[in-house]
């Protein structure tokens, strides 16, 4: 009888599964591992949310707090994870209180989160808030408006006012001094969104209506509510159009997509043409391409307790898209026998969208269920694809061969990426796949001399193969390129004469049109770039000669301050890697 995943204690060496694991890690790139496809405190196949929530605090804390709050940073802006970075600032508040009000600011995006960093803070017991994270607070408290106060203004145990009285922020105006007394007397506007109109029992047809009509009705609650929309009679046309449309539908992962055809399967066809349509942006890529995706037991495990998606839905969402991107792609679905620990992999059918999911899906349980092994899938696909030129692998890399065959694994192509969509302590040991997690930093001692620059990738990059530093798409992946956290050497600390020498700025901008190069001051002054800049600062240039703006011949990639001041360039310039996303690199030499 075929025997389903065994849950096995995992070594420091071992995956669940009895492989020889990846090690040694560094505690960042333990962290990332464990961070970047977390659901906070939600059960996965193989731990508990309370263990891996108690690994990631630990090793946070071994963490350069530097580092720490560029993780923190990605996690919610580029991986649009919600929790799981509150519980990174909760370590900084303790490791890095230099950096943790503007680590705050930049991680807190809505009303609520402030409650709920309070509450993860709190979760041992009450205690003295430090003043660093209530500076951080009172620089995101003035940040929103009555309707977004008042949106996340709710009976939990840490109320708006609550934080207020904390915080106790100075107003810049008898606005915003009128604004926050009636945040403390709870007499905020009643906002107008969805949840407040049902619960007044108004009519549902008409205030969903009425919703997408004003463009009040956020994308992620479009999706959500799809079902009570057909439910309610809401013209299906008018919901129909605003699927296509997508507006608001950068927050949203993919596997969004799979949850609301479910529910919903009569917009189904929309769905599909908002998936088809934000992927016809990119361009395709040539050569030939396979894609083997983990159909294990484990797989099958829930994202969430309340909800019906699993990691294999999310594995699934990703053979979707690289469907759409790729010219000659291949895909293929691999579980095996823990018994006789042989796996069974066959290819997948040609088809698109939700269908090409289901058909993913309905191969698991033909499979036997049992665990993924790596070096026979490898095997097996390298002889269905004849030189390929790139191998995409989405598992959770608990690799159940119980022996090092992983580390043996044989290349089948130039380019081989592994995408790791969970969050448990070790994954497969091989030096054949550039590994990164669900959009996470890379181990990089398991990449092979690498044809991109060897530091962070992004589970976009690494699906869709596309050069660095690659291209954002509307709804799917995250606005911005990641950037390495010390991709070129500097001087010792010891040959340092201050903090402004030799140090690192980082920024990223998105996407310009229309500008192929030119001198740095037509850069500077393109009014996109002076709209789209972001920036990470390392260790800041403190100040830098503005004249060399004027004196540069070509600029080909542009470094500005959040404050878009010329004196914050260096004149230390590098070249450009792509017109379309522009990404940024300045040290003062």
């Amino acid at each position: 009888m075929v025997r389903r995943n065994k849950l096995k204690k995992a070594g420091s060496q071992f995956t669940y599964g009895g492989s020889t694991a990846f090690a040694p890690m560094t505690p960042l790139q333990q962290l990332s591992r464990s961070v970047m496809s977390c659901m906070l405190w939600e059960n996965e196949f193989y731990e508990d949310g309370q263990t891996i929530a108690d690994r990631i605090a630990a090793t946070a804390t071994l963490v350069n707090p530097n580092d720490l709050a560029h993780l923190a940073i990605v996690a919610r802006e580029d991986m649009n994870l919600r929790h799981v970075p509150l519980l990174l600032l909760d370590v900084l508040s303790k490791t890095g209180p230099a950096v943790m009000a503007a680590t705050t600011a930049r991680v807190i995006t809505r009303a609520d989160q402030m409650g709920e960093l309070l509450a993860i803070y709190w979760r041992n017991g009450r205690k003295t808030v430090p003043r660093q994270m209530r500076k951080g607070l009172d620089a995101v408290f003035r940040r929103f408006n009555e309707y977004e106060l008042a949106k996340y203004d709710r009976n939990g145990a840490i109320k708006l006012r609550d934080i207020l009285r904390l915080v106790r922020p100075n107003p810049d105006d008898e606005a915003q001094s009128a604004l926050w007394k009636r945040v403390k007397d709870r007499t905020l506007a009643t906002p107008d969104t969805w949840e407040v109109g049902l619960s007044t029992g108004a009519d549902k047809k008409e205030t969903f209506e009425r919703l997408i009509r004003d463009g009040k009705l956020g994308y992620l609650a479009l999706l959500r509510n799809l079902r009570n929309m057909a439910q309610a009679a809401v013209d299906p046309d008018l919901v129909n159009n605003a699927i296509r449309l997508r507006h608001g539908a950068h927050r949203v992962l993919p596997f969004r997509y799979i949850a609301a055809a479910r529910a919903a399967p009569q917009f189904e066809r929309a769905l599909d043409d908002a998936l088809f349509g934000a992927l016809a942006e990119l361009p395709r890529l040539g050569g030939k391409t396979a894609i083997v995706i983990d159909v294990s037991g484990s797989m099958s495990a829930s994202m969430s307790r309340k909800s019906d998606l699993s990691r294999m839905d999310a594995a699934c969402a990703l053979a979707a898209i690289g469907r759409e991107l790729f010219d000659d792609v291949r895909i293929f679905a691999t579980a095996g026998n823990d018994s006789t620990r042989i796996h069974k992999s066959a290819e997948v059918p040609a088809r698109r969208g939700m269908a090409l999911v289901e058909a993913i899906k309905a191969m698991s349980r033909p499979f036997g269920g049992g665990g993924n092994f790596l070096m026979q899938v490898m095997d097996y696909v390298g002889r269905a694809v004849k030189q390929a030129e790139r191998v995409i692998v989405v598992t959770d890399e608990q690799d159940t061969s119980g022996d090092d065959s992983p580390r043996r694994t044989v290349p089948i192509a130039p380019l081989s990426y592994m995408v790791n969509v969970a969050s448990a302590r070790n994954g497969s040991t091989s030096t054949v796949f550039r590994k990164t997690s669900f959009g996470s930093l890379p181990n990089s001692r398991a990449a092979t001399k690498p044809a991109t620059p060897p530091w962070s990738y992004r589970a976009s990059t690494a699906v869709t193969g596309l050069p660095w530093p690659g291209r954002s798409v509307p709804g799917f992946w995250p606005r911005t390129v990641m950037l390495p956290s010390r991709p070129f050497p500097t001087r010792p600390r010891s040959q340092q004469r201050d903090r402004g020498q030799w140090g690192c700025l980082y920024g990223r901008v998105h996407a310009i049109d229309g500008m192929e190069g030119g001198t740095a001051a037509q850069l500077l002054h393109h009014p996109p770039i002076l709209t789209a800049i972001e920036t990470t600062r390392r260790d800041p240039v403190i100040s830098a000669a503005p004249a060399f703006i004027e004196n540069a011949q070509t600029v080909q990639l542009i470094f500005a301050s959040t404050t878009l001041q010329a004196g914050a360039i260096s004149p230390c310039l590098s070249s450009i890697y792509s017109r379309r996303a522009i990404l940024v690199r300045a040290v003062r030499c």
